[in-house]
Order: C-alpha cells, then sequence, then structure tokens
C-alpha cells in the first residue's frame, strides 16, 4: 500500500495476482491443500448430521481467494483438500469426497471467472458497487457446490431427500459467508506495504486494535456478565467497523470483522449466552455468520466510498497543482509578452526619433539649402535686374528655376517615405519592383529585383519592416556605396521569408560604422528586423560590395 491507511494502487486486472512458474507452484499446491484440508476439518465439527453441511465454512473462502491469486492451475489444491477433509467424514466413500470437492473446486472456478469478469482480479474494492457485485458472487457461486454436494449424498443414501433444502440452505449460506469474510482478509493482507505510516494514523491504528481486542475479550468472557449486556455488547461490532473503513483500511475491516466472528463462534458452541442462543445451533451459527457478514459487507462498502473520496480528492488536488501551474506558466508567458511588446514599443520610439532626426538632417541638407540657394538667387537677380542685361537675367533666372526642381525633387523624395506603402493590397513583390524602379530612375543604379512568386503569409507590419529595410538599404547605397548596380532577391521556402539587397560598391567596415547616416540606417534596419524576431545581418568590408540579409520565420524552429 502507498500507506497503512490511505487507498492504495491497484494491481492490473490479470487472471491472477501472484503468477506461478517452477518450484513455486509445486510448493503453492500442497499450501493451499493443507490449509483448505485442516479448515474444513474445523468445520465440519460444526455440521448437521451427517456430518458434511457446516454452517461455518472458511474453506470456500480460501478456495476464492488462492483462486484469484494463483489462477486456474491452482485447482488441483482445492480438490486435494476438499476432497481429504470429506474422506475425514465417517463412512464416505472415496468417489463421493471426490465428486463433493469437485463441486467445491467448481465454485471456486466459478466465482473467480465471476470476479475476474464483473470485478477485476484486486487485493481491495474500488467502489462500492464493486462490494456488491462481490457479495452477489459469493451468494451466486455457491449454489454450485451446495447442489452438486447435497445431491450426491442423496443420490447415495447420506442425506434423506426430506432434508435435502435444511442441508442445501445450510450448505450454501455457511460457504456464502465464508467467502464474504475470508477472501477480502486474505486478499487485503496478502498486498504488499509500499510506504509508511503516519505516526498520528500510526496511534489510531493501535487503538483501534486495543479496543478489538478488548470487544473479543469481553465476548468470550460473557459467562460474568447478564445475558441481555452480552447482546448489546455484540453491536458493537457496527461502530468499530464502521470506525475502520472510514479512518483505517479494508485491512482493519476485514480483521474486525473476522476476530469477531471467530470469538462470537466460539463463545456460542461454548454455551454462552449471546443473540441467537434461543436457537438451535445450526441455525444460530448461520444467523451469526450472516450478521457479521453483513457488517463486515456495510464495512467494506463505507471503506471502498472513503477510499474512492480519497482518490477523487487526489485527483482534484492534482488538476488543480496543474491548473495552478499552467496558470503561472500563462502568467509569466504574458509577463514575458508584455515586456517584449513594451520593449518593442521603445524601439519603435526610437526608431521614429531616429526617422524625424533624419528627415531633419535631409530637408536641412538638402531642400533647406536649395530653397537658400533659391532665395540668394532671387535677390541677387531683384538687386541687379537693372545693372544686367536680359541675357544675364535669363541665365540666372535658368539657375533658380534648376534650384526650385531639386528641392522639389528632394521634397517629394523625403515626403514619399513618409507615407505608408499599399501593401494591404499589393503584394510586397510588387511594391518592391515599384519602388526600384522610381530607385533606378531617380539615381541612374541599376536594380535587379528577383521575387519568386508565393503566396504571402506574412501579417502587414512584417511586410512594411520589409520593404522599409530594403528601401533603407538602398538609400545607403545611393548615399554612400558609389554602387552601380543593386540585386534585390525576396525568396520564401517551407521555414522562412528571406530578404538580400546586395550592391557592387566600394563596402565598408561594419564594425567601423558607429555614427552618420550610413549608421543610423543601420541601426534602423537591425531594430526593424528586431521588432519581427527576425535574423539580420550585413556582411561588407572595403572594396567587396554590401549584402543586407533579413529573415522572417514563418513556423516555429
Amino acid at each position: 500500500m502507498a500507506t497503512s491507511f490511505g487507498p492504495v494502487p491497484l494491481v492490473a486486472s490479470e487472471s491472477r495476482l501472484w503468477p506461478l512458474a517452477g518450484p513455486a507452484y509445486w510448493l503453492a499446491i500442497p499450501l493451499v491443500a493443507v490449509a483448505y484440508a485442516v479448515a474444513a476439518s474445523i468445520s465440519l465439527a460444526l455440521a448437521i448430521p451427517p456430518g458434511y453441511a457446516s454452517a461455518v465454512w472458511p474453506p470456500a473462502g480460501i478456495a476464492l481467494a488462492a483462486w484469484l491469486a494463483f489462477g486456474s492451475r491452482i485447482w488441483p489444491a482445492i480438490l486435494m483438500g476438499a476432497a481429504l477433509a470429506n474422506l475425514g467424514v465417517s463412512g464416505t466413500p472415496a468417489a463421493v469426497a471426490l465428486a463433493i470437492g469437485a463441486g467445491n473446486t467448481a465454485e471456486a472456478a466459478l466465482a473467480g471467472l465471476l470476479v475476474a469478469r464483473f470485478i477485476g482480479i484486486r487485493h481491495r474494492f474500488e467502489s462500492p458497487a464493486t462490494v456488491w457485485r462481490f457479495a452477489a458472487i459469493a451468494l451466486v457461486a455457491p449454489t454450485l457446490a451446495a447442489m452438486n454436494g447435497v445431491l450426491t449424498l442423496a443420490l447415495v443414501g447420506q442425506v434423506p431427500w426430506g432434508d435435502f433444502g435444511t442441508h442445501w440452505t445450510t450448505w450454501w449460506l455457511g460457504d456464502a459467508t465464508g467467502i464474504v469474510i475470508v477472501t477480502p482478509l486474505l486478499l487485503s493482507w496478502s498486498e504488499e506495504r509500499t510506504g509508511s505510516t503516519p505516526g498520528e494514523r500510526r496511534i489510531e491504528a493501535q487503538l483501534f486494535a486495543a479496543l478489538l481486542t478488548l470487544l473479543c475479550l469481553t465476548v468470550a468472557s460473557t459467562t460474568y456478565f447478564p445475558t441481555d449486556i452480552v447482546r448489546k455488547l455484540v453491536f458493537l461490532l457496527i461502530p468499530l467497523v464502521t470506525w475502520a473503513a472510514a479512518r483505517l483500511n479494508q485491512r482493519a475491516v476485514t480483521a474486525a470483522s473476522f476476530a469477531v466472528s471467530v470469538v462470537a463462534t466460539l463463545d456460542l458452541l461454548g454455551g454462552a449466552p449471546g443473540m441467537f442462543t434461543r436457537l438451535p445451533l445450526n441455525e444460530a451459527l448461520l444467523l451469526l455468520q450472516l450478521f457479521v457478514s453483513t457488517v463486515a459487507l456495510a464495512g467494506l462498502t463505507l471503506s471502498a466510498s472513503t477510499g474512492e473520496l480519497v482518490r477523487v480528492n487526489a485527483k482534484l488536488d492534482a488538476a488543480r497543482s496543474d491548473l495552478e501551474k499552467l496558470l503561472r506558466e500563462r502568467t509569466e508567458e504574458l509577463d514575458r509578452t508584455i515586456a517584449h511588446q513594451i520593449l518593442l514599443a521603445r524601439r519603435m520610439v526610437k526608431i521614429r526619433d531616429e526617422e524625424r532626426r533624419r528627415f531633419a538632417a535631409d530637408l536641412h541638407d538638402g531642400v533647406a539649402q536649395d530653397v537658400t540657394s533659391l532665395g540668394v538667387a532671387l535677390d541677387v537677380m531683384l538687386a541687379e535686374r537693372r545693372a544686367k542685361g536680359p541675357a544675364w537675367f535669363d541665365e540666372r533666372l535658368q539657375e533658380a528655376m534648376a534650384i526650385a526642381r531639386r528641392a522639389g525633387t528632394a521634397l517629394r523624395q523625403a515626403i514619399s517615405g513618409l507615407h505608408e506603402p499599399s501593401l494591404d493590397v499589393n503584394p510586397l513583390a510588387t511594391v518592391l519592383r515599384r519602388y526600384a524602379a522610381e530607385f533606378e530612375a531617380r539615381t541612374g543604379i541599376l536594380v535587379n529585383v528577383e521575387a519568386v512568386p508565393a503566396r504571402e503569409i506574412l501579417p502587414l507590419n512584417a511586410k512594411v519592416a520589409l520593404l522599409r529595410i530594403c528601401l533603407e538599404a538602398l538609400a545607403n547605397t545611393e548615399k554612400h556605396a558609389d554602387a552601380d548596380s543593386v540585386h534585390v532577391v525576396l525568396h520564401r521556402d517551407a521555414r522562412a521569408i528571406r530578404l538580400v539587397v546586395e550592391d557592387n560598391g566600394r563596402g565598408f567596415d561594419p564594425a567601423a560604422v558607429r555614427g552618420g547616416s550610413a549608421g543610423v540606417g543601420l541601426m534602423i534596419m537591425r531594430e526593424r528586423a528586431t521588432a519581427l524576431r527576425a535574423r539580420f545581418d550585413v556582411i561588407s568590408r572595403p572594396g567587396a560590395g554590401t549584402r543586407v540579409e533579413c529573415e522572417i520565420a514563418t513556423e516555429p524552429r
């Protein structure tokens, strides 16, 4: 058992609890036969004439326990034990003893098969339903042995046909009560103890054993008590078994039932006053065994209910622990997600601030200077309009118009970078080709776009980020690479979408880039990739061009 008092893990429902092989089988056969024969010989001393049907028959419980424990191969032991015991009855032919033994063996076989079919072969009862199935089996199986035994004896003239009913009832109820009281006792006490008993429960078990012993001694000493007191003392079995069922285990229930049964039977045979002393001995024994069996079944039912409740509570505790663990994991995951979102938000703010500064720098270095130059040119034209001739004025006007056009182009380029591309309605490859064509027309740098057609499964923010990274790489190529061609590749495989922007410019040392517009551009691209948990690499060296790679996984790795 896991502990002496808690529920016990079940043995798998097999054909036997203890498989026998080799020497163990040949040792079990004589041991079971002797145990059966000794118990039967003692019980036959209480049999009604001519000495075959007894109201007390523990051998039936021994036979069923042996069948469940060792399997069907134990049948020779039951047959030999029953035959030897019946041979001890005076005037019993060997054939009659064997016939009765065959009936007892068939009873054990039938009960064992029914238990295996409707309950499962286990050391203990797991639910109240199994207890009452066992009780039903204990009532059904003995009918076979009773019918076989009494019919055999009646056919050979050992039992008068007029007494057939009395002998059959005694045989049947004796075997049934023997199964109910003895089989659970042997099975529960044959289970291995696999754990330690808590201190409080150990003290409670010792107190229970002491009270059980005291009750048995009191019942055994009934000659010193009035008859009414003795009859009332027997009812102490009920709270005692209830205590064992609710607080201890099925070992305690079966031990209490068996102990009181033995003591009460011996006391009844000694002629002491009791519950059923006014009845004939055979009827008194039958009623006593039925009373003890009923109390034992009630105790086993309560014990099974308690064990079932303990197991349900254990499952609930396990489920609660699993739920708490899952809740902790989900909470931690949510905390990590929130932290990641906060980090992303900070990075996006950083990207926005850097782009603002770069946009301001671009306006200052490009549009602002052109506007200033345009203003200076217009001031000169205004001051010299009378002193200079028309040719000079036309030349200055052409210069002013060129400055204005250049400022307008730079302003349009800066403003176009602020607009979100139409990726919600157009594929990424199409938008890339459009921007590449505009870049090529504006800068004269040849752009080759290689985009493998594929079903796009990326979210909009990921496509926008890839496009921004590509445009940033092209902008760096225009400003710093001194390249004449750029190769853009957008490729998708089973696990990722990969963007590559590679130029044939002068290259640089990535480790040496710390500031400037190139450094800001690399930082912005890296932050955009990090926000998507994408892989980002810049591969470059002086004189060997620059390769920018960004890879976004489309499935978990």
